[in-house]
């Protein structure tokens, strides 16, 4: 239930403005934000999500599930875990949470919930209407071939607004670039960068798998980093992986022109040890103001992998379900036992083919460096 404040005015929401069907229609379409503050959205929560990009919308969402996360759990403990998830240090996350407290709203979140300011003269229903339906046009086969003009006024045509409330055919246009823009832009190298691991068919003495940890690239599904160790060290992993980044990855790729100009979010899966993955998180944190890693859902070990690499690495196999197996579950694996080293020498042809298939693929025309914000990012984490 919302806590309003003495004297505070009455916050009118979507349903009090013209062309407010269209908006929750528009909404309903993309169910996150109903989902998150519930149905009956204020018009300035409305206009802040249109504005939002893509990236900032992901952010704000994640912001949400934490807040909402310490209000159910509310101990001290809680509130530092939410204030990593959030990517926020502590003491901001205790000035949203009393904000949060007043007020569910995105104008609480922060910085995540800048606004792009919108065309003048567009209200926030006819900017939920476009965007709503933006990327449908783009996508549809039949319009692969027209030119930006007919993808805007397709456009107009798909947002089921009134023919006086269909921007001018400039606007329209402005609305199919800048998703193009975004588009193009996100399968850059260097837009998003994901943490996983996951058992392999690589044979340990003890008879378990060794285990391999993966920084993939969202965009190109390039392997930015690697490394080989067991789940219950899972930041010790990641941080090795962040230097063969450093040593062995960077080295091959720089001055390739596939890197975004903005290394905009990245999420993180741990291993068995939750607690230190979160401890390492805070500390980047700490050390710089960029982006910074979210945590995933627990229990969600290869989900990155199988969706950007398979289950197949050239010769080596990824076991995703053995990665924390329980006891009723675990299976030796079946061959020549291997120590660390011969295991990450084998994973390293692994992914140097990988990569150079991946390479071949590629017909970017980026910048020739990574994002700053990225190498910072994995800067640190290679010193932890």
């Amino acid at each position: 239930m919302e806590i309003r404040l003495p004297g505070m005015p009455e916050e009118k929401t979507a349903t009090d403005f013209t062309g407010a069907t269209d908006a929750k229609l528009a909404l309903r379409t993309d169910p996150r934000l109903v989902a998150a503050l519930g149905p009956e959205l204020s018009a300035r929560d409305l206009e802040i999500w249109a504005g939002m990009p893509a990236s900032r919308r992901m952010k704000a969402l994640q912001r949400i599930q934490a807040l909402d996360r310490y209000f159910a759990e509310a101990p001290d403990v809680a509130a530092k875990a939410a204030a990593i998830e959030a990517g926020v240090t502590l003491s901001r996350f205790y000035q949203m949470a009393r904000a949060w407290a007043v007020k569910r709203s995105l104008s609480n979140l922060g910085t995540y919930a800048l606004v792009v300011k919108p065309r003048a003269g567009l209200k926030p229903f006819q900017i939920s209407a476009l965007e709503a339906v933006v990327g449908n046009v783009i996508e549809a086969e039949a319009n692969q071939t027209d030119s930006i003009a007919a993808l805007a006024r397709k456009l107009g045509e798909a947002s089921n607004l009134k023919p006086n409330e269909v921007p001018s055919k400039n606007t329209l246009r402005g609305f199919i670039e800048r998703e193009q823009r975004r588009r193009r832009d996100a399968k850059f190298a260097g837009t998003e960068v994901l943490f996983d691991l996951s058992a392999t068919s690589l044979h340990r003495c003890n008879g378990l798998p060794h285990v391999a940890f993966f920084l993939i690239d969202g965009g190109t599904g390039l392997i930015l980093g690697h490394a080989i160790g067991v789940a219950e060290e899972s930041a010790a992993g990641y941080r090795d992986a962040a230097q063969a980044f450093l040593s062995m990855i960077l080295p091959v790729l720089r001055g390739r022109a596939i890197w975004s100009k903005e290394f905009m979010q990245s999420q993180i899966v741990t291993g068995a040890d939750a607690p230190e993955v979160v401890a390492m998180i805070s500390r980047i944190g700490g050390e710089m103001n960029g982006v910074c890693p979210t945590l995933t859902e627990e229990d969600k070990q290869g989900r990155y992998i199988r969706e950007h690499l398979g289950l197949r690495l050239g010769s080596v196999r990824l076991l995703p379900a053995q990665t924390i197996p329980d006891e009723a579950s675990a299976v030796e694996i079946k061959g020549v036992e291997l120590d660390t080293t011969t295991a990450f020498a084998r994973t390293s042809v692994a992914v140097a083919e990988h990569n150079a298939a991946v390479l071949a693929a590629l017909d970017l025309k980026g910048d020739v460096n990574p994002p700053d914000e990225l190498m910072h990012l994995l800067e640190t984490m290679a010193a932890i």
